[in-house]
């Protein structure tokens, strides 16, 4: 792997081609390398925003920290149950690592749930729940809740994306216990269902 990754850093070199990663990391050396550069551009962000922080890799954590210097005006708002770029370096303990490194910082909790109804958000709860990790919380909303989810175990691999469609669509409301369904997907009926595939 390291014989793959020297040769393809020859080629991005050779043509004077930098990738994302690589563009990250030289900004970040720039600026960690260059203290007159990181005051100029501390002086000017004076405070940083970052949405979506459960999706960050440790060098934008790490150029974070750096731009926040010693102020540390930093807000992020971001989701430990909702990270889902762990596959390109995303470490969602960064989240939980911020409330350390940014002594004084406050946890504002945003649990009401504008999208979903109450029994969507109640199956995705009860399946959260089963992450040690996670900091806790509970998202509800105040409204009804609709019709009630249904859990539907697949028969086969292929049934689980046309299932669902046709068991919403035909308002099929049989529950078969969560705890006998090794893989399944919970599902209201709250619209028709689309035709495309």
């Amino acid at each position: 792997m390291l014989a793959i990754y020297a040769e393809y850093q020859q080629r991005c070199d050779r043509a004077g081609l930098v990738d994302f990663a690589e563009l990250l990391l030289r900004a970040h050396e720039l600026l960690r390398d260059r203290p007159e550069l990181l005051n100029h551009y501390q002086q000017r962000f004076s405070h940083l925003l970052v949405d979506e922080f459960q999706d960050t890799n440790a060098i934008q954590y790490a150029f974070v920290r750096l731009l926040a210097g010693a102020s540390g005006k930093v807000f992020v708002v971001g989701d430990d149950d909702q990270a889902i770029y762990g596959w390109r370096g995303a470490r969602v303990e960064h989240v939980q690592h911020f409330l350390r490194d940014f002594s004084g910082a406050t946890t504002i909790r945003l649990e009401q749930n504008y999208r979903s109804s109450g029994n969507i958000l109640g199956a995705a709860n009860a399946v959260i729940a089963h992450n040690p990790k996670r900091m806790g919380k509970s998202c509800g909303r105040r409204t009804a809740t609709a019709n009630p989810s249904t859990f539907m175990p697949p028969t086969a691999r292929s049934m689980k994306a046309t299932s669902s469609p046709t068991a919403c669509a035909s308002g099929s409301t049989k529950a078969v216990a969560p705890a006998t369904v090794p893989c399944s997907i919970a599902a209201t009926r709250s619209r028709a269902p689309s035709n495309r595939r």
